[in-house]
């Protein structure tokens, strides 16, 4: 398990990006390859639009991680992760589900 020292900083924009650096900090220390705001581009019809969508981690190229600072997650927090899933083609019905 991750250590979760580092939860006392205020301010929710500067807690992600902390909690991003120290996050991405402990994989690599478990020997785990990670890749901080990566661009998700949206294609359609053979174009590519780069509309802004960024992961905030992905880990050894097979897991996506989403940083909320909330008291509580929304659907709206699913959505935009399932969003990314489909952008780069690894959604399936069965991930979705597992996510809830």
């Amino acid at each position: 398990m991750l250590p979760l020292s580092f939860i006392g900083i205020s301010g929710r924009a500067s807690t992600n990006h902390v909690y991003e650096l120290v996050l991405v900090y402990e994989l690599a220390k478990r020997n785990l390859t990670s890749r901080q705001q990566t661009p998700v581009p949206l294609v359609y019809e053979g174009m590519t639009f780069d509309i802004g969508f960024k992961t905030d981690v992905i880990v050894n190229d097979l897991v996506i991680l989403e940083l909320k600072s909330v008291q509580k997650l929304e659907s709206v927090h699913f959505k935009q992760l399932l969003t990314y899933l489909r952008l780069i083609d690894r959604a399936t019905p069965r991930t979705f589900d597992q996510l809830r």
